[in-house]
């Protein structure tokens, strides 16, 4: 992770879970600071992605009702997955919700 994503640092959260904290910018000139939660059980469940700052939008599609991301977990591969590999999947989602902020369209 430290490799790929230098700006994440590795944090705990309240509930002693770890917590990878970033900033990514999916287009040029938007930042957004993100966090991957490892679950108790990971590797064998993949990370929770979750949008810190800014704010999303409460109507916004494709999110859990806990606030994570709605990422196709089903494909989560224990043996091949790392958190390094679903911070990508973040900044893809932050793209589909910059463009429905433009266009109402859903992502």
């Amino acid at each position: 992770m430290a490799q790929r994503f230098p700006q994440f640092v590795l944090t705990r959260d309240p509930g002693a879970l770890l917590v990878w904290r970033g900033i990514v910018e999916p287009i040029p000139g938007t930042r957004f600071e993100i966090t991957a939660t490892m679950p108790a059980r990971y590797p064998y469940e993949a990370p929770e992605l979750r949008v810190e700052r800014p704010r999303l939008r409460a109507e916004v599609p494709h999110l859990y009702a806990n606030g994570t991301l709605c990422i196709h977990k089903q494909n989560w591969d224990p043996m091949r997955g790392t958190v390094a590999s679903v911070i990508p999947l973040a900044s893809a989602w932050l793209v589909g919700y910059l463009a429905w902020l433009r266009t109402g369209q859903a992502f």
